[in-house]
C-alpha cells in the first residue's frame, strides 16, 4: 500500500511571483522534465486566470491562491475523467469545511465551490488522454483566501476571510499544502471510494426546486436530483427528468 500512495505525492513546489494562468506551466514544464513527476505550481498574482469555457477568474494580488497540481494517472480510463473531477470537488470541500465548519458549504456542478450563494473556489481540469486512457492530469485551482473587496464584474465573490475575519490574513502556503495533501490521498484512494454518492450528497440547490435557464427550455422551474454516471446533471423539470451537460443549463442566483 506504501508504494501505491507514493505514486500520487506531490514532489516539487514551484512557486510564481505572476503568471498570467498557472495552468498554462505544466504541460511545458513536462516537455523539458520528467512527465512521472507530480508536482504544483502556484502564485498569489495570476493576471489572467480562467475558468470554465473561458470565465474569468479573479485572483487579486497577494491575498489569494491560484495553483495547478500535475499528475501522472495510473490506469483510468478516459470515459471515467469524471472521477477527477468528483475527487477534486470533495478535496476542496472537505478542506474548506475545516476552515468553516458552521457555513453551509456545498459543490454548485460541476465544479465550483459555494458558501450559501456565494462562490469561493473554482476548479479547471485539463485531462491528456492516450488511446483510451489518462495519462496525465492538470488541476487548476483557485480559492478567494483574504479578499473582502472584489471587482464589480465578478459574480458573488466571497473569501475564506469574510467568515474567519483574520486581521493578519489566512495562511496561504499552509492552506496549499494542506489542499496538496488532500488532492494526493484522493487521487490514491480515488478508484476504491464511493465518491458519486458523497458528490451528490454535497451539491448546492439538491432537491431544493430553484429558476433555471436553458436554450431548450427557457427559463424554468426545476430541481436538481442527482447526476449521471459520466457526470450529467439530472434534473426534474416540466418536461420530466432531463439531463444536462456542461453549459446547456444556468443557475439562476
Amino acid at each position: 500500500m506504501e508504494l501505491v500512495i507514493k505514486q500520487y505525492l506531490i514532489q516539487h513546489y514551484l512557486y510564481l511571483a505572476s503568471t498570467p494562468s498557472t495552468n498554462e506551466f505544466p504541460t511545458n514544464v513536462s516537455s523539458i522534465s520528467n512527465p512521472n513527476t507530480n508536482y504544483c505550481i502556484y502564485t498569489y498574482n495570476q493576471t489572467e486566470g480562467r475558468g470554465q469555457i473561458g470565465r474569468k477568474w479573479y485572483t487579486g494580488t497577494g491575498q489569494n491562491l491560484a495553483s495547478s497540481f500535475y499528475f501522472k494517472v495510473y490506469n483510468l480510463d478516459a470515459k471515467d475523467q469524471f472521477l477527477i473531477n468528483m475527487m477534486t470537488c470533495l478535496a476542496i470541500y472537505e478542506l474548506i469545511k475545516s476552515y468553516l465548519p458552521n457555513e453551509p458549504v456545498s459543490i454548485k456542478w460541476p465544479n465550483d465551490m459555494y458558501v450559501g450563494d456565494k462562490k469561493l473556489a473554482g476548479i479547471l481540469i485539463q485531462n491528456q488522454i492516450k488511446g483510451n486512457k489518462i495519462s496525465h492530469t492538470t488541476i487548476g485551482i483557485g480559492v478567494n483566501i483574504n479578499s473582502l473587496e472584489f471587482p464589480e464584474d465578478i459574480p458573488n465573490p466571497v473569501s475564506l476571510n469574510h467568515y474567519i475575519k483574520e486581521d493578519k490574513g489566512i495562511n496561504k502556503l499552509e492552506f496549499l499544502h494542506a489542499l496538496s495533501k488532500k488532492l494526493s490521498d484522493g487521487m490514491n484512494f480515488m478508484i476504491l471510494r464511493d465518491m458519486k454518492k458523497e458528490y451528490i450528497s454535497k451539491l448546492y440547490r439538491l432537491n431544493e426546486t430553484h429558476s433555471y435557464r436553458s436554450e431548450e427550455d427557457g427559463l424554468f422551474e426545476g430541481r436538481i436530483l442527482d447526476i449521471s454516471q459520466d457526470g450529467k446533471l439530472r434534473m426534474d423539470t416540466p418536461r420530466g427528468i432531463q439531463e444536462y451537460a456542461f453549459r446547456e443549463v444556468n443557475y439562476i442566483i
